[in-house]
């Protein structure tokens, strides 16, 4: 993190805030909200919320209203589209049209967002994420009527795939509303899923949910790579509640003897400052860094 930012992270449980000065997080924030404002990453009473980030900002002082924030990625779809060789003038065009095949979904529904990567010769690999315009267009109108400018935004568990330097990891971030998991691979995030997990579940039930998505990443990416399955050097990293229950930690191995860890992250701990609470924030911080998106 190479400059100031702030981020905000909305999702059924609480807001969340980060204020970042280079490396050293300056002011962080969790204002619980309650039961029924937010469902599943929608805001449904955006006035409510607002007044709730109104008070964040009156109370703590987390610094620029000008911030970066998080979509939830319950119910967004993600997608490797494989294109010609094309003209990059006529790049965006054939992508429009592929994601419009590959999503199933008519595309004034969704704000959709593209990066190319590495691929064969003469081939063009994107890398598609799609949010719901209702989500993004009430999280958008929930922030502007707190007075906050979202100048970018990024989908919460693709944040917390940029958070980490780590290249290859399964990643797990439980949150009291919900769980994201996301296989990342050489850098790319190559499964997510985010699913809600109810806020009354017993810590068993919640690590059960948490062990079978991992599960199902696990296996999702091996039937797309069956000769490049996940090794037991992969390690599993964890944030949100998961960091705070280091003795449950081998429940969720399973048969394989991996590395599990905190999820490390490129800022300093102050005291007080519970890194893997904000992991998403921290990861939505390093935005503006990040490659070129469209």
């Amino acid at each position: 993190m190479a400059k100031d930012t702030v981020s905000i992270y909305i999702d059924d449980s609480a807001i969340r805030v980060l204020s970042v000065s280079g490396r050293r997080p300056r002011q962080w924030v969790v204002e619980p909200l309650d039961e029924g404002l937010v469902r599943d990453g929608l805001i449904l009473n955006e006035a409510q919320v607002a007044t709730h980030i109104r008070t964040v900002w009156a109370d703590k002082s987390p610094g620029s209203r000008r911030v970066i924030a998080g979509i939830s990625g319950i119910n967004c779809m993600y997608r490797f589209l494989t294109l010609p060789e094309l003209p990059e003038e006529i790049l965006p065009e054939a992508v429009a049209r592929e994601a419009s095949r590959a999503l199933g979904v008519p595309l004034d529904r969704l704000y959709t967002s593209w990066q190319v990567l590495p691929g064969k010769p003469g081939e063009t690999l994107v890398y598609l994420a799609a949010a719901a315009r209702t989500t993004v267009d009430a999280l958008i109108r929930t922030l502007r009527q707190a007075n906050l400018d979202p100048y970018l935004m990024d989908i919460a568990p693709l944040a917390l795939a940029r958070a980490t330097a780590e290249g290859n990891a399964l990643v797990a971030d439980l949150q009291p509303g919900g769980l994201d998991i996301v296989v990342k691979m050489d850098g790319v995030p190559e499964v997510v899923r985010s699913v809600p997990v109810p806020r009354k579940s017993s810590w068993t039930e919640r690590l059960n949910t948490v062990r079978q998505e991992l599960q199902r990443a696990v296996t999702f990416y091996t039937s797309g790579h069956p000769d490049n399955p996940i090794s037991d050097e992969i390690p599993i990293l964890l944030a949100g509640e998961l960091g705070d229950h280091p003795e449950s930690w081998k429940e969720l191995l399973g048969r394989a003897e991996r590395r599990i860890e905190i999820l490390p992250m490129p800022v300093e701990s102050p005291a007080g400052f519970a890194a893997h609470v904000f992991a998403p924030l921290v990861g939505l911080g390093l935005k503006e860094s990040a490659g070129k998106t469209a």
